[in-house]
């Protein structure tokens, strides 16, 4: 375990892609005229794995937090933003930088399908689907109220979530692009973890709302902290004082540790798992056995990307540290 560079200040968030050891960071500017109450603007920049800045500027707001949701395509060879102010989705090509599309009035949340080939983002009364090659729009209807939690294209599918009025609760449902339908999954609930999509057919996903945990082949106890890792043959959650790696989709118990730490991430494989914060040492350890691998400095909490290979863990207020573990 070393850690290999330092973004520096500024940085108000950042992801590694699960492939290439590519990072997408959002840099805070400068307060433009020295008051507390000024806005800083913010850029999304791409960077490579030795630190270098390979796009310092592929997209500005006047404000740092209207660059609410970046990501990676599953194999490193895309980038996407939905920015607010004005509400906004946007593609680029890593390669060169290339934006392959624009789209207008998207919101809430997007997200690549299993293979990479095309982006799910929502708006108002309409699915937007962004050919990844191409960067071509397609829309397809929504019900009124819904937006895009989860995205599956790879199989037609995806789920969607829609605000219930005057109960501050919502309900999910599961929808197929092809035909428009969809049939709901819970009906009413407080929260809702990001959900997973299971390999397979793409009609069984993986998620926790409000508290309960849907998607298993046997009952689980309430929980939360919910994440599965990229092929979907695991997933790791917290339950009460304990923190579990299970077999997906049965269930089944791989491991358990006590809950010390705050922040869990899983390898694309699912074979390990970094845990941080809480002000407890950072350590990677196997999900089989339970066995620490790696052991490393106090992390209070922070934002955490990890694929198995490499890792981004950030130090309060500003500032990333890039691990090869």
């Amino acid at each position: 375990m070393e850690m290999r560079w330092k973004t520096g200040g500024g940085i108000a968030s950042a992801g590694l892609s699960a492939a290439a050891d590519l990072v997408w960071a959002v840099r805070q500017g400068d307060y433009s005229d020295g008051e507390k109450e000024s806005v800083r603007e913010g850029s999304l920049e791409l960077w490579s794995d030795q630190g270098h800045r390979l796009h310092s500027a592929l997209l500005r707001r006047p404000n740092w937090r209207s660059l609410t949701s970046s990501l990676f395509s599953p194999d490193g060879s895309h980038l996407a933003c939905l920015a607010q102010d004005p509400a906004e989705l946007w593609l680029w090509r890593v390669s060169d930088g290339h934006c392959l599309a624009r789209v207008a009035g998207a919101q809430d949340g997007c997200g690549f399908s299993a293979q990479g080939r095309s982006l799910l983002a929502s708006r108002p009364g309409l699915l937007l689907e962004v050919d990844a090659s191409s960067g071509s729009l397609a829309t397809h209807p929504l019900p009124e109220g819904f937006t895009l939690l989860a995205a599956n294209a790879g199989h037609r599918r995806c789920l969607v979530r829609g605000d219930r009025e005057w109960t501050a609760t919502y309900e999910l449902r599961h929808f197929d692009l092809e035909t428009g339908r969809g049939h709901c999954l819970v009906a009413e609930a407080r929260w809702i973890n990001l959900p997973a999509f299971l390999p397979g057919d793409g009609d069984k996903a993986l998620f926790v709302a409000g508290s309960k945990v849907y998607g298993l082949d046997c009952e689980m106890g309430d929980a939360s902290n919910l994440e599965v890792c990229n092929d979907g043959s695991r997933a790791v959650l917290v339950q009460g004082d304990e923190v579990l790696v299970l077999e997906l989709p049965s269930g089944q118990v791989q491991q358990r540790r006590p809950y010390r730490w705050q922040n869990h991430r899983l390898s694309g494989d699912g074979r390990r798992v970094l845990s941080v914060g809480a002000n407890q040492p950072t350590v990677v350890w196997e999900a089989d056995s339970g066995r620490v691998l790696h052991e490393g400095p106090l992390y209070s909490l922070g934002q955490l990307s990890y694929n198995g290979r490499r890792g981004l863990l950030q130090h309060f207020p500003d500032s990333m540290d890039y691990w090869d573990f």
